[in-house]
């Protein structure tokens, strides 16, 4: 980045520039490691005090943090001139509320959502007391003269780190942002750059897995239902986003690698088990589906915590969090298409049996590729200076119980009935739950989601955040329907009509980083509800006769951003609104909110659609046509099936 931009930066409110803050560096050892003529390396000991007061009178301290690092700066010779180059912090350890004492976030690290707990580096690239540089650069031209041409060696006793790179820059006025690469071989930083993308990629060929021949499978069990058809989606998107926010958690205390091989391995296992439900009944296949999703829940938030942990700021790790943003439409497209085609030519069950031989070779790579070092976790920091940490199992069970309870109730009451007298029990526990979990979280010292925090404007980001996805996942499901039922198109032209989600959702990921860092988040987010608002309206307007290059081209086109404008700004939003310690639980919680709303907004779209039957005369419903309309076209894809599976045998 440029000088300016680091100054601005560092200057922030949310950092140095929080007028409540003050902050003192004390420097302990420094030995100097000469790289050339014009290139030179500080190792620094650090000591960096840090008091919030409550006000400017600064008479009450609120809360202290200090952190002690091993720092190394660049330095840079440029027209006779030294000039700073670029830091790279090693931080050892942190003592009091050190994480509470900056509110701002790097918005680098944030943009596309990772678990940074353990990544202190993120804070202390912002310590720097430029005067404090200063005096550095002054005690660097009086001490150059006595340096050897080679590299010093460290003393036995310097505790700092030994490791060294050359820094390159463009101009005088560059600061270089050092990153912590990997010292990876470039094939196996390939191998594991990829393995990490396939984690978002195949936690959206979930959903297009099952939603693409949803039809077939229907027809292959006797289910003409709407209301029940549409839980193959529900069920899975439903685990999915509930069981986020405490596998994040784990991944933090146990070591994100353990939880990625662990959930790709679960993950395949109830894919092959969805294939076997081929020869069981729906409910198999729902249970199957619902088991299924926790796999990525567990997987997409550790994957993301790992790159944190393995690079530190700079093109490389932003690169590798746009890429992994831009791989959502793409998974979900191409398992739509694949599961399609088989579906069409074999047998569905083919398109799971697939994605679970897949999904266990991607466990035994993972534990192979991904770096040791995501194999720690706090519980192995114990003794080092660090509080025990402890996790919430009592708000995990009572949140886990209310979130799936409360989906459960609202997707069950479009088909067995509202006056069942199991849904209206299954909700009233579900937010008896809720309300156990407030109370819960708002006492334990450790809590899973720090209640607290979320005030107004917070919670409102979240309840648009949830409204627009839930309009996401109706859209889906509907216009899925749409296609095959009233346009006759196969499962397979369905897909290649919903092709260009994967182009636009690779733009509209890109565009939202440029956007982030010239436009405040709330205006972004104002784009992505429109996004989410505008998409909706055309699908329910379109003709059946109408091109598909008027409404279900554009709805096509638009919809990723939505998705990916309003993922990252409620993300920056509420990670603003937490301490430091609860930056991996922000993304989490944003990711639940998604990923969960898709299925409660199923589960009402059912509701709607069952109360309008009721309300409007059977010769003017318009679902009662379309129910009609898709029983003649199971049955047509019914007497196809059976003629195939005949021949099989």
């Amino acid at each position: 980045m440029s000088a300016n931009d680091f100054v601005r930066m560092a200057s922030d409110p949310g950092f140095l520039g929080d007028p409540l803050v003050k902050t003192q560096h004390l420097l302990g050892q420094t030995w100097w490691e000469k790289i050339s003529d014009d290139e030179v390396i500080g190792h620094h000991q650090l000591r960096a005090a840090h008091n919030r007061f409550t006000d400017l009178t600064f008479q009450r301290v609120d809360r202290r943090g200090h952190g002690q690092s091993s720092n190394e700066h660049f330095y840079k010779k440029v027209d006779g001139v030294w000039k700073f180059a670029g830091i790279r912090p090693n931080p050892r350890w942190n003592e009091y509320d050190f994480e509470q004492i900056f509110k701002g976030i790097n918005i680098e690290d944030f943009l596309l959502l990772f678990n940074v707990r353990s990544s202190y580096y993120t804070t202390s690239a912002f310590l720097l007391n430029m005067a404090e540089d200063r005096i550095l650069l002054e005690n660097l031209n009086r001490s150059l003269s006595a340096l050897p041409h080679k590299p010093a060696t460290r003393p036995p006793s310097n505790p700092v780190s030994t490791a060294s790179k050359r820094i390159s820059t463009t101009s005088a006025d560059i600061i270089s942002s050092v990153s912590d690469s990997p010292s990876l071989h470039i094939v196996r930083e390939v191998a594991f750059i990829a393995l990490i993308l396939s984690a978002q990629l195949l936690t959206t060929a979930g959903i297009g897995i099952g939603i693409a021949p949803l039809r077939v499978i229907g027809n292959h069990y006797g289910i003409t239902n709407p209301g029940e058809r549409s839980w193959y989606v529900a069920a899975f998107s439903l685990t999915a986003g509930t069981f986020i926010l405490p596998a994040g958690r784990l991944g933090d205390m146990v070591g994100p690698k353990k939880i990625v091989v662990g959930a790709f391995a679960w993950y395949g296992l109830w894919s092959i088990l969805c294939g076997v439900a081929y020869y069981s009944n729906s409910t198999f296949f729902n249970i199957a589906r619902g088991l299924q999703g926790v796999g990525p829940a567990f997987l997409t938030p550790n994957a993301l915590a790992i790159v944190g942990r393995t690079y530190g700021n700079g093109m490389k790790k932003n690169l590798i969090f746009a890429m992994f943003g831009a791989c959502a439409p793409g998974g979900y497209v191409i398992a739509a298409a694949f599961s399609s085609l088989l579906a069409l030519k074999t047998i569905w069950a083919w398109a799971f049996w697939i994605m679970g031989i897949c999904l266990f070779v991607q466990a035994a790579l993972a534990a192979v590729v991904i770096p040791a070092a995501a194999n720690k976790g706090s519980l192995s920091e114990k003794g080092q200076g660090k509080p025990e940490q402890t996790f919430d199992w009592l708000g995990a069970s009572t949140g886990v119980t209310g979130l799936v309870l409360f989906n459960v109730a609202w997707n069950q009451g479009p088909v067995v009935g509202w006056g069942d007298s199991y849904v209206p029990v299954l909700l009233g526990i579900s937010i008896l739950s809720f309300v156990g979990f407030v109370i819960v979280e708002r006492r334990v010292e450790q809590p899973l989601l720090p209640v607290r925090a979320l005030d107004a404007p917070v919670l409102f980001i979240l309840s648009a955040t949830a409204i627009g996805w839930a309009s996401f996942g109706v859209w889906l499901y509907y216009v899925w329907e749409f296609l095959q039922e009233l346009r006759h198109h196969s499962p397979l032209v369905a897909s290649a009509q919903n092709a260009p989600s994967a182009i636009t959702g690779f733009v509209s990921a890109v565009l939202t980083g440029l956007l982030i860092t010239h436009l405040p988040v709330p205006y972004i987010m104002i784009l992505a509800l429109t996004a989410f608002t505008i998409v909706p309206i055309l699908s329910a307007t379109m003709p059946v006769d109408e091109t598909y290059w008027a409404s279900t081209f554009v709805s096509c086109l638009l919809i990723p951003f939505g998705m990916d404008m309003s993922f990252p700004v409620a993300t920056i939003i509420l990670s603003s609104s937490v301490p430091k310690d609860y930056q991996g639980m922000a993304a989490s919680l944003v990711l639940t909110v998604c990923n969960y709303s898709i299925s409660l907004g199923l589960g009402i779209a059912g509701t709607v659609v069952v109360e309008i039957d009721k309300m409007i005369p059977s010769t003017m419903s318009l679902s009662r046509p379309l129910q009609r309309i898709c029983t003649r076209a199971d049955q047509d894809v019914g007497r196809s099936e059976k003629l195939r599976d005949t021949s099989t045998e």
